[in-house]
């Protein structure tokens, strides 16, 4: 959904990012509230405002005024993080200031809670607003732009022929997979979501980067490719297929250094060859990326608005977006804590944390509660990750051959209780006449398992296309 529209049909803090940045600086909080005003002089688009004209949103620049800026104290990390996630869930005025930066405290660490509107802002602003602070309280000078530059240009762009090129890449694309395929089909009467948080530890993380470096390919692609197996794992073996991705957006360094909404989400589409290798399937993603990075100032927005005039296409193209958040805070040393507002459009985002150089990726997963429990994303997490470090192993492997399962998780289906052990893992369930389950399972390795394994309930053979599939379609007892 376009950010105006969320704003206006789900309301609440949908709009809302919400980002801590702790620094060590020896100064007064009388330096940090100057620090803080300069910001807000420096950057038109934090000063932003929007208004209704006869029911079309018009945009303005206020007149910069020296403000009080809030300062908050906190007797540990802990406590801001504890403040800061329900301050994130609190919406923002939308014909009001869409940007607000106060003060943090805590004991020997001094820095900055910001809560922006995402249609003035993205993630890597607030990554600009951190540099800036930091330049200032050390008296440095500051590169600063105008968003209005931006949006002239923006305005060039749409009327120009790079904007019929760009446009004609993915209509191209949607040629190639015209519809859509989400992970959960389940519908949703809100928009309520929740976030979990796993670490990959600095050995694991070394593995990673490792590979990337020696395959010369990026992190990211290597986290969409696993995302994208696993994605046409449990979807059937579906080799077509869009993931959302938002890209930077910023072409040159006056961009990078301009403090405002730039970032596009993309759908990017998937198309695995299942049998292919998974180095096979890994580079093909990776052109894929590319090719949708050169043409990333296309607005998906507008990519919907076409496809439904031109094409009679009223769906979205994906459900479940996968970012890789590398953006860092120049000037010293600073730990960062993005918070989620509660509220997403997407079924799932899954969040590649990579900004602070801990040698770990942090993985943030943000999913609609009505789709998903933590149970499950867990669950989900891991089978990325398995998926991730078979194919590192050896990525020779197809996509179907590469282990899904933890060991324990294969134990536990080769005991007698197979269906009740398998019940966290099912693929994809359905209730038959209200008093049978459906379950489909998807494994080759399963398969190998042989019939000794099988449960004493009626078992179908179904989807055996070219080896690529091996399902059991097991009727059982809706207790069971």
């Amino acid at each position: 959904m376009l950010i105006y529209d969320m704003e206006k049909f789900i309301g609440g803090a949908i709009g809302v990012i919400c980002g801590s940045a702790l620094m060590d600086a020896d100064i007064s909080v009388e330096e940090a509230q100057k620090a803080v005003n300069e910001i807000f002089h420096l950057n038109d688009a934090l000063r932003m405002r929007i208004v209704d004209d006869n029911g079309k949103p018009q945009q303005y620049v206020a007149d910069y005024a020296e403000a009080d800026i809030e300062v908050l104290h906190f007797g540990s990390k802990a406590e801001l993080d504890s403040y800061a996630a329900e301050y994130a869930k609190e919406p923002l005025d939308f014909y009001g200031a869409l940007a607000m930066i106060k003060i943090v405290l805590i004991p020997g660490k001094i820095g900055l809670l910001a809560k922006l509107h995402h249609i003035i802002s993205d993630a890597w602003t607030l990554s600009l607003i951190a540099t800036q602070f930091n330049e200032l309280i050390k008296g440095d000078g500051v590169q600063a732009f105008s968003y209005l530059d931006y949006i002239k240009e923006e305005n060039e762009y749409v009327a120009g022929k790079r904007y019929q090129k760009d446009r004609d890449y993915f209509l191209s694309q949607f040629a190639e997979c015209d519809e859509s395929t989400f992970l959960s089909e389940k519908q949703a009467k809100s928009f309520s979501a929740e976030r979990a948080t796993y670490s990959i530890g600095k050995d694991k993380t070394a593995e990673i980067t490792s590979y990337a470096a020696k395959n010369n390919i990026s992190a990211f692609s290597l986290f969409m490719t696993a995302a994208a197996v696993y994605f046409s794992r449990v979807k059937m073996n579906t080799e077509k297929f869009y993931l959302g991705t938002p890209l930077l957006n910023r072409a040159d360094f006056c961009q990078k250094n301009t403090v405002g909404m730039f970032i596009n989400t993309v759908p990017l589409l998937i198309n695995l060859d299942n049998e292919s290798a998974f180095a096979e399937n890994l580079k093909s993603v990776e052109t894929s990326a590319f090719s949708a990075m050169r043409h990333q100032r296309y607005n998906y927005g507008d990519l919907l608005d076409e496809l439904r005039k031109s094409r009679n296409f009223s769906e979205k193209l994906y459900d479940v977006i996968l970012s890789f958040q590398n953006a860092k805070v120049a000037g010293g040393e600073v730990e960062t804590t993005w918070y989620h507002s509660g509220l997403q459009g997407e079924s799932l985002q899954i969040h590649i944390d990579d900004r602070d150089d801990e040698s770990v990726f942090r993985i943030h997963y943000d999913y609609q509660t009505e789709k998903f429990n933590e149970h499950e994303i867990g669950m989900l997490h891991q089978h990325i990750c398995n998926l991730l470090f078979d194919a590192i192993k050896n990525d020779r492997k197809k996509p179907y051959e590469l282990s899904m399962l933890s060991a324990e998780e294969r134990h536990t289906l080769k005991g007698d209780g197979i269906l009740c052990g398998f019940v966290s893992f099912v693929l994809s369930s359905g209730v038959l006449n209200g008093s049978v389950n459906l379950l489909l399972f998807r494994s080759c390795e399963l398969f190998r398992l042989g019939q000794s394994s099988v449960p004493p309930y009626p078992v179908f053979p179904a989807a055996l296309r070219q080896n690529r599939s091996c399902w059991f379609c097991m009727a059982a007892p809706s207790g069971g």
